[in-house]
C-alpha cells in the first residue's frame, strides 16, 4: 500500500490569502526488478511530480546490499556480484523550497541468474604404474550458487599425447584413476563440471596431465609342462617364446634343482642332456632376473628322459682253464652286465673242441673227451631287446690229465700142460695218451707169465693142468 506524506505549511493572513508552496508527490510501482550481476536504470520522472514545477531531488534509505546511484531523477540500481534477493527501499522527493517532501516505498528485486561453476585443476595428477589414485575434486570446484555439481571427462582432446590407456571412474566428486596394466606415460584428460541448473545449466572445463610413473615389473616365465628327449640324447630348446618382460629389460636365465639332467644355458638357448644311462623325470626350476631391482620370475618344468635300450657289455678274462675230461662252471655275471637290467643270453662261436652250455648267467665249459690244448673262442651276449649284442674272446685252456691205460682181455687163454703160450697183448691194451705200457700178473697160483714189452709168455706149474682165473695188469708208469 502506498503511503504519501504531505506536509503543508499554511500561513494565515488577516486580510488576504498569500501564495503557498505545494509539496511534491511520489508514486512508485510495487517493485523494480533486475537480474543478478546486472543493473537497472530508472527515470523517476515518471513517478514524481511537483505542481509548482519546483526542481526536485531524490534521496534513498533502507538499502543494505543494493547499491543506488541517483543522478537527478535518474536512478541506477545494482548489487554486489552474485547477490540476489529483495530489499525494500524508501525514496524521498524534496522540492527544496520550504522543505516540502514526499516519501514512497518500493521493493527492489534482484532475480537470481545461474552462475557458471568453476574448475581449476592442478598441473598434473601422478601415480605409479599398476597403481590407483583417488582424488577428491571438491577443492578444485566452485559454484557460487551452491548447485549440485556433476563431473564428466574426455580423453583425446586438444594436444592429447596419450593413447587412451588411462581409465577414469567418477563417483560423485571423487575421481579414481587407473591405467592399463604395465603402462606408464602421460595422458591429458579434460574434466567438465556441470551445475545441472535445468534450462540454464552451465559448465566449465579444465585439462590435467595424468602421469603414470614407471614401476619395474618382474619378468614372467611361462614354461610348458615338460620337455622330453631320449636317454643318451640331448635337447636344445629356445626359451624366448616363454619369456616376457613388460619393461623390455634385459633378463638373465638360471636354473636349479637338477641332479641327473645336465643343463647348459647360452642366453636363452638351453641344452638338456642326462647322466650316462640315466632315464626318468626331474623337475627343474628356471628363474629370470631383470637386474633392475632384483625382480625375478620363476617356473618349473618336468624334464623327461625316455629310456633307450643300452647294449650289454662283456669283458672276459684272458683265459679260462680246466682239466681234460673235466668241466668248468663260470658265473658270467662277473664279466657281463646290462645297465638296463635286461635278461642276458649267451652263445659261443669259433670253437672246435671246446663247448659251452649256458643256463641263465651260468656257463659250463667242457671239451672233447681226452682232448687237451687251447682254443680261442668268442662269447656273444645279447639282451634280445633290440638285438643289441656285445662279444669278447677268451682262450680256453684244457690241461692234459693222464688217462689210465685200458686192458680188455678175451674170456680165456688156452694152452697145453707143460707148454708156453706166447700172447701179444697189444690187441688188448690201449693208452689214449700213448704212454709206454708194462704188464704184470696177479692172483695167480699155477699160472705164471713173463713179459717182453707187450708180449706175454704164459706158463704153468710142472705137470699141472686145469683152469685158473688170473689178473693181468697194465701200467703206464705215470700215475698209479
Amino acid at each position: 500500500m502506498k503511503r504519501t506524506l504531505l506536509f503543508l505549511m499554511v500561513f494565515s493572513l488577516l486580510a488576504t490569502v498569500a501564495w503557498a508552496n505545494d509539496a511534491p508527490t511520489i508514486v512508485l510501482p510495487d517493485d523494480f526488478t533486475f537480474d543478478e550481476d546486472s543493473s537497472l536504470q530508472v527515470d523517476f520522472d515518471l513517478y514524481v511530480d511537483d505542481i509548482n514545477g519546483d526542481p526536485l531531488s531524490l534521496t534513498v534509505n533502507g538499502n543494505t546490499d543494493i547499491d543506488v546511484v541517483i543522478d537527478g531523477l535518474l536512478v541506477t540500481f545494482s548489487a554486489p556480484q552474485d547477490w540476489f534477493g529483495t530489499e525494500t527501499l524508501t525514496f524521498t522527493v524534496d522540492d527544496g523550497v520550504v522543505e516540502a517532501f514526499a516519501v514512497d516505498f518500493v521493493d527492489v528485486i534482484v532475480s537470481p541468474v545461474n552462475d557458471e561453476p568453476t574448475i581449476e585443476l592442478p598441473d598434473d595428477f601422478t601415480f605409479a604404474e599398476d597403481g590407483t589414485l583417488v582424488v577428491d575434486f571438491t577443492p578444485y570446484l566452485y559454484d557460487v550458487d551452491e548447485d549440485v555439481l556433476t563431473l564428466d571427462y574426455y580423453i583425446g582432446g586438444v594436444d592429447d599425447n596419450g593413447t587412451g590407456t588411462v581409465y577414469v571412474s567418477i563417483d560423485g566428486l571423487e575421481v579414481t584413476f587407473t591405467a592399463e596394466q604395465d603402462w606408464n606415460g602421460t595422458e591429458i584428460v579434460e574434466f567438465t563440471v556441470d551445475d545441472g541448473a535445468g534450462a540454464t545449466d552451465a559448465t566449465a572445463s579444465d585439462m590435467v596431465d595424468v602421469i603414470v610413473t614407471p614401476v619395474n615389473d618382474a619378468p614372467v616365465l611361462t614354461l610348458p609342462d615338460s620337455f622330453t628327449f631320449p636317454e643318451e640324447g640331448s635337447l636344445v630348446e629356445d626359451f624366448t617364446p616363454y619369456i616376457f618382460d613388460a619393461d623390455g629389460d634385459d633378463v638373465t636365465l638360471t636354473f636349479s634343482d637338477n641332479i641327473n639332467v645336465t643343463v647348459i644355458v647360452n642366453v636363452f638357448d638351453v641344452t638338456f642332456g642326462n647322466v650316462q644311462d640315466w632315464n626318468g623325470t626331474e623337475n627343474i626350476t628356471f628363474t629370470l632376473n631383470d637386474a633392475v631391482v632384483d625382480a625375478t620370475g620363476s617356473d618349473t618344468v618336468d624334464i623327461i628322459v625316455t629310456p633307450t635300450n643300452d647294449p650289454p657289455t662283456i669283458i672276459l678274462p684272458d683265459d679260462f682253464t680246466f682239466d681234460e675230461d673235466d668241466e668248468l662252471i663260470v658265473d658270467m655275471s662277473a664279466y657281463a652286465e646290462d645297465i638296463d637290467g635286461d635278461d642276458l643270453y649267451f652263445s659261443i662261436s669259433g670253437n672246435t673242441n671246446v663247448f659251452a652250455d649256458f643256463e641263465g648267467m651260468t656257463a659250463t665249459f667242457t671239451a672233447t673227451p681226452d682232448w687237451n690244448g687251447s682254443e680261442n673262442i668268442t662269447i656273444t651276449v645279447s639282451d634280445e631287446m633290440t638285438d643289441d649284442t656285445a662279444f669278447d674272446q677268451v682262450e680256453v685252456i684244457v690241461f692234459p690229465v693222464n688217462d689210465a691205460p685200458t686192458i680188455t682181455l678175451p674170456d680165456d687163454f688156452t694152452m697145453n700142460e707143460d707148454s708156453t703160450l706166447e700172447e701179444d697183448f697189444s690187441a688188448y691194451v690201449n693208452d689214449v695218451d700213448g704212454d709206454d705200457l708194462t704188464l704184470s700178473i696177479s692172483n695167480n697160483t699155477n699160472i705164471f707169465a713173463s713179459f717182453t714189452d707187450l708180449t706175454a709168455f704164459i706158463t704153468s706149474t710142472q705137470d699141472w693142468n686145469g683152469t685158473e682165473n688170473v689178473t693181468f695188469i697194465v701200467d703206464d708208469g705215470i700215475t698209479e
